[in-house]
């Protein structure tokens, strides 16, 4: 799965694993990226169909579309992967 190969999509995975839900302004304070390369990580994240946005009055929240394990198995995978890249060069 590509879009986890991605360092900022993993961190915002790990804090809705942590927190369940959060809005676009939280995930800008956390990462400390631009509201608009947020909405860029999460349209990637949508379309891998991994997070949900709901409308909520004037602001989108966004939460988990897979239960909090099957995100937790993908990263360590992922992990898994490049460290077995570095002992395993091709």
């Amino acid at each position: 799965m590509g879009v986890l190969s991605q360092e900022q999509e993993r961190r915002i995975l790990l804090y809705l694993v942590e927190r369940s839900s959060c809005t676009q302004k939280e995930l800008v304070k956390y990462t400390g990226v631009s509201a608009s390369t947020i909405n860029s990580h999460m349209k990637r994240l949508i379309d891998a169909r991994l997070v949900n946005a709901k409308r909520e009055a004037q602001f989108v929240r966004y939460e988990l579309a897979v239960e909090k394990e099957r995100v937790l198995k993908l990263l360590i995978i992922q992990e898994f992967g490049k460290g077995l890249q570095k002992l395993y060069p091709k």
